[in-house]
């Protein structure tokens, strides 16, 4: 494996991993916020409530 693609391999994991993360930041406000006010609040994704 030459050196730019084992950079671009560990820029694409890099990547991958903090989307990851930041979707996951999303869902927890998300989720604390629809908890409080579980009435008004629901995220627009088809199968995610009973």
């Amino acid at each position: 494996m030459t050196s730019s693609g084992l950079f671009s391999k560990l820029i694409s994991c890099c990547f991958h991993r903090s989307v990851f993360d930041l979707v996951n930041h999303q869902y927890g406000i998300c989720r604390m916020y629809s908890e409080e006010n579980s009435q008004d609040f629901r995220l627009p994704v088809p199968g995610l409530y009973p």
